[in-house]
């Protein structure tokens, strides 16, 4: 971990940030463009206006990955794929995908989710006629594995499905920013006990991941036999190009699931608990009836589910959380920030607050029908080099099955909090589960 000599005789932060990240960062950010703030025998700089955050997430070189983002956090299960790692490797790895990640196959994408999706309505039907309550978070997570599995391995019911299911979820659960800040002042004793978790949920992940590659080592028409047939990852990694393709599998897997299965249930949480607004996504559908859920990801057709997506997404961020290590010595405004700094960027503390979003707190699909968000105000899925690779598949995703389920049901979400508290996750999820209940609507 990096460690700073600047202001040492600021507060310690991190019994504040460890108990409630959320509310820390919110309030760091509201006090200037740049703050200083101290976890422990670390320093940085907390970073709130929008204009540097866009400096920030541009300037790669000078922002390199932080700890928690690079290979001391997410890259215990990530490994060295295009989220985790930085400089010369990161290029490498973005033009090994490059091939299969291009604008044809994302706006192919639909046509695959469908089938998914027609299945997933299936199941929903049987809960419906059970009147079982089901854990919704648990569901997503499960479907939007199955769609990810599909879209990119060609096998979306792989043997290992259950050991998969296990991994993402803990990998979601225990990868929150607090505990790797947390043991950056722990003993070193500490440390290999909680890395040692890690390492038996890598060992897992480890096992389906390569049993997929060994399988479609030899098939042209997988992403996994072109990439091997390929000179791409040799070049980048010479002497272990399976071990990076794993790398590259695994970031798929693990951030395309994560990441579009949390924004999916917060959608459908919020449209539970505000059933004006679901109406009014009924009756725009039903105006205009989609020939195929596909026809949903027109954002100009179908305004309001694309605001009620949006707004989701500000109010609950996939990813809420960035760390970047200064790689020199550099200013963001005005304040001299030193080579070797960590700066944190948090888009869920940038969207909260009443400066550029009015009632930040309240869930106003409305806010994206009117004038777009000021530059650098809404982030949802970074800025940059570095945006998202994946937005497009998910924001697909997620208008189809939104669409899709709030037409054929009602979802009862119980005593499900318009505010709820959350979990310091790698995800934005809630603290406590809420169980749900579904029924399907007439003539649906």
């Amino acid at each position: 971990m990096p460690h700073s000599s600047v202001h040492p005789t600021l507060p310690d932060a991190l019994p504040d940030f460890a108990r409630d990240p959320f509310a820390w960062l919110r309030s760091q950010a509201a006090l200037a463009p740049v703050q200083r703030f101290r976890f422990g025998s670390l320093h940085g700089f907390m970073v709130g206006d929008p204009g540097v955050i866009i400096e920030v997430l541009r300037d790669i070189e000078t922002f390199a990955k932080g700890p928690y983002a690079g290979q001391q956090g997410l890259g215990l299960m990530l490994g060295d794929g295009p989220v985790t790692s930085d400089g010369a490797r990161w290029r490498g790895v973005r033009r090994i995908l490059q091939p299969e990640w291009t604008a044809a196959r994302a706006a192919s994408a639909p046509s695959r989710f469908a089938p998914v999706l027609d299945d997933w309505c299936a199941g929903w039907d049987a809960r419906a006629d059970s009147g079982a309550p089901f854990d919704l978070l648990d569901d997503t997570r499960r479907w939007i594995l199955r769609a990810v599995l599909r879209e990119f391995l060609d096998d979306e019911t792989c043997g290992g499905f259950e050991d998969l299911v296990e991994v993402v979820t803990r990998a979601e659960d225990g990868m929150g920013p607090a505990w790797l800040y947390l043991m950056a002042n722990l003993s070193p004793a500490h440390v290999d006990r909680f890395r040692q978790g890690w390492t038996d949920g890598r060992a897992r992940l480890d096992r389906v991941l390569y049993a997929i590659i060994d399988a479609q080592a030899a098939s042209a028409s997988t992403m996994v036999g072109r990439l091997l047939a390929g000179p791409a990852l040799a070049e980048v990694e010479p002497l272990e190009p399976r071990r990076l393709l794993r790398d590259l599998i695994a970031t798929i897997v693990l951030a395309g699931t994560g990441t579009t299965a949390s924004a999916l249930y917060w959608v459908l949480y919020l449209l539970a608990l505000h059933p004006a607004a679901s109406q009014r996504l009924r009756d725009e559908l039903a105006a205009d009836p989609p020939s195929a859920w596909s026809d949903v990801i027109d954002r100009n057709r179908y305004p309001w589910l694309d605001a009620c997506v949006q707004e989701t997404l500000r109010l609950y961020p996939s990813v809420w959380f960035f760390d970047r290590l200064t790689t020199r010595p550099t200013t963001l405004a005005g304040v001299d920030i030193p080579d070797g700094a960590v700066v944190l960027l948090s888009n869920y503390a940038l969207h909260r607050q009443p400066t550029w979003f009015p009632s930040p707190d309240a869930f106003q699909p409305e806010r994206f029908l009117a004038a777009p968000p000021v530059r650098g105000s809404y982030l949802p899925f970074g800025f940059g080099p570095r945006y998202c690779m994946g937005a497009p598949y998910a924001l697909q995703e997620i208008a189809m099955a939104s669409a899709a389920f709030v037409t054929r049901f009602d979802i009862d979400m119980g005593s499900g909090d318009p505010t709820p508290q959350l979990a310091a996750t790698g995800g934005a999820r809630p603290r406590k589960p809420v169980a749900a209940t579904l029924r399907r609507r007439a003539g649906a």
